[in-house]
């Protein structure tokens, strides 16, 4: 029975990235739209923050930009929206 229980949850995340950039002041925006389960919400935001860092650094270096900063944008598959979300919109 447990098993079968196992076998019917369907986890679903959906992960979009969107790019701007200003070519004049050189800075460029990671916008991260995540939408996980609501029990993976505070653990999302945090990897996410972490794993495109990174990729915000490498950013800078390949298109020579000043600055490059990563915004994530998450809300749950149930319609939880997180603390940080009004945090992350002023970015």
């Amino acid at each position: 029975m447990m098993m079968m229980m196992m076998m019917m949850m369907i986890i679903i995340i959906i992960i979009i990235i969107i790019t701007f950039t200003n070519k004049k002041a050189k800075t460029t925006y990671l916008i991260h739209i995540a939408v996980p389960n609501t029990h993976n919400l505070v653990k999302a935001i945090s990897e996410k923050q972490s794993k495109y860092q990174e990729l915000a650094n490498e950013i800078c270096a390949m298109w020579k930009q000043t600055t490059a900063q990563v915004v994530p944008i998450v809300m749950s598959s149930t319609g939880v929206i997180p603390k940080s979300l009004s945090q992350s919109l002023e970015t």
